[in-house]
Parts: structure tokens; C-alpha cells; sequence
């Protein structure tokens, strides 16, 4: 069925009719992919999985190739890095349901991700390594994330190894290039750093779901759908560390969004609009 609903093609009749079975089944099924992780939508009553804006991709055994031939390039090679990041980008292995519906572990792909674009290292908390059966923190500094965001590829003591991302049980980002001194800090999916968290509870628009979507696909396990508001069909639940990122988002999207929670975020957008009852 997933390669059927690329696009809106089929309804529920004829998809019933394609596999011979009835429409209460082919629902359930519609819903199982919901449950996956996979965003089900419907055009003209023809069903297809929202994806993020088709772009020129490779398939997964030119990725597997291009590895193996980038692999044997020096890691001194200064555009090496840069290749496989632009590569991991386009390729046709995209992250995986099973592996990021866990929104904790979304969490720790996302540190990961910002401790790689920023060149930070991290303390991977409690990491349990099955070699050693050791748990322990380790300091890495992290390279790479693998294509299905499994393994991250990072220098602990000189050497490049590979960690099993279910086996780290949160991230800290050593920011602080310059002293030396390692200081613990959240960093949200905005970019935005701080010690505090604030959980905040968005609807969105269609419109509003496809662009996060599109812009933050390390954070897609934080969106799901509700059938509270119709004009507002998804809901977005993450932490954020201060108001200034997810407020330049809001801010952008006036009329596609409704603040649930907090009230500190709704006072924050109404007071840069001067206005009040927008959000």
C-alpha cells in the first residue's frame, strides 16, 4: 500500500477492490500508518502519504555505491564531510518510522544533528556499550549520522568509532569552543540554547504542518493529527528553550496556527504584534 499512496490516486473503494478486501479494512490499515508515523492525507477523497517537496534523489544502491567509493578517501580530505552530508540530504533513505517515533529519541537525533552543524562535542549520557557491557558517558565529537539516523560515527580519543543511537540515553552539547570548559546547555530544533526548557502545544494548518515538516525533519516525531479544528487539522507538542525560535516561526505563519500552550509564548507573539488575540 505505501507504494500505491505516493500520490492521490486510489480511495477507499478502490483500494478495497485492489487488495479484495472490505472498506473498514483498508480504514484500519490507513490509520496503522498513522500510527507509524506516516502522515496521511486525502485529495478529491483519494488517499496518499505527505511527503516533504519531491527533489532529485538517489536510489539506494547509487547511495550505497557513492559510500563505498567516499569511504576510501582520506577523513584529512577537508571536502569529505561536506559530501557525505550533502549526500545523506539527497538520498533515497529517508529516516524511518520504527526508529524516530520515539520522540525521545528524536530528541537525541536532533542534539546530534545540531552538535554536528555547529562542530560541538557532546557527552553521549550513559552510553551502554555492548563490547565492554560497560554504561558509561562517553565525550565524542560526532562526525555523521548514518542514513536511517541508527549510528552516529564520532572521535573519542583520537580514533573514529560508531554508536548505536538507542544505546544513548540523552545527549549534552559541549558548546563552549573558545575556554574549553564544558557547559551543558538544551539546544531546541530552532537552534536556541538555555538550561530551561518550556513545553509548548501548537495546532497548525495544513499549510503550517508542511512547512515544519519540510524545515525541521529531525523534529517530525513532535507532529501528529487531532480532529479538534478542522481548519487546523495537525498538532506540534515539543520542548523549546526560549520563545525567540519557535516565536520567528509563529510569527511567519499569522492565521495558520493556534497557540494551546503556554501562555508565555501567546504573550510573547501579541507583544511583538502589539496586538492582541492573534495567536
Amino acid at each position: 500500500m505505501l507504494q500505491l499512496l505516493h500520490e492521490p490516486k486510489y480511495s477507499v473503494i478502490s483500494l478495497a477492490k485492489l487488495f479484495n478486501v472490505g472498506r473498514q479494512t483498508i480504514y484500519r490499515d490507513l490509520e496503522l500508518l498513522e500510527e507509524l508515523g506516516y502522515f496521511v492525507d486525502k485529495k478529491n477523497n483519494k488517499y496518499f502519504i505527505f511527503e516533504a517537496t519531491p527533489k532529485t534523489t538517489f536510489t539506494e544502491e547509487e547511495t550505497g555505491l557513492l559510500h563505498e567509493c567516499i569511504a576510501s578517501i582520506s577523513n584529512s580530505t577537508p571536502l569529505k564531510l561536506s559530501i557525505l552530508k550533502k549526500l545523506s540530504a539527497s538520498s533515497y533513505i529517508a529516516p524511518q518510522s520504527d526508529e524516530l517515533k520515539d520522540k525521545h529519541l528524536g530528541t537525541i537525533v536532533q542534539k546530534l544533528q545540531v552538535a554536528i552543524n555547529s562542530e560541538c562535542s557532546v557527552k553521549l549520557i550513559n552510553y551502554h556499550s555492548l563490547n565492554t557491557e560497560e554504561i558509561k558517558d562517553r565525550f565524542v565529537t560526532p562526525l555523521k549520522l548514518s542514513l536511517d539516523y541508527s549510528t552516529l560515527s564520532a572521535i573519542e580519543t583520537g580514533k573514529e568509532k560508531t554508536y548505536k543511537v538507542k544505546r544513548i540515553t540523552d545527549v549534552e552539547i559541549q558548546y563552549d569552543k573558545k575556554t574549553g570548559i564544558r557547559k551543558a546547555m538544551n539546544v531546541d530544533v530552532f537552534g536556541c540554547s538555555s538550561t530551561e526548557s518550556i513545553s509548548i502545544h501548537l495546532y497548525l494548518s495544513k499549510r503550517a504542518f508542511q512547512l515544519f515538516y519540510e524545515e525541521y525533519p529531525s523534529a517530525r516525531v513532535y507532529l501528529s493529527k487531532h480532529k479538534e479544528l478542522n481548519d487546523f487539522p495537525y498538532e506540534l507538542k515539543l520542548d523549546v528553550q526560549n520563545y525567540a525560535g519557535i516565536g520567528r516561526w509563529c510569527l511567519g505563519l499569522i492565521g495558520e496556527l493556534k497557540v494551546i500552550d503556554d501562555e508565555g509564548l501567546r504573550n510573547y507573539l501579541n507583544e511583538r504584534l502589539k496586538i492582541g488575540g492573534e495567536f
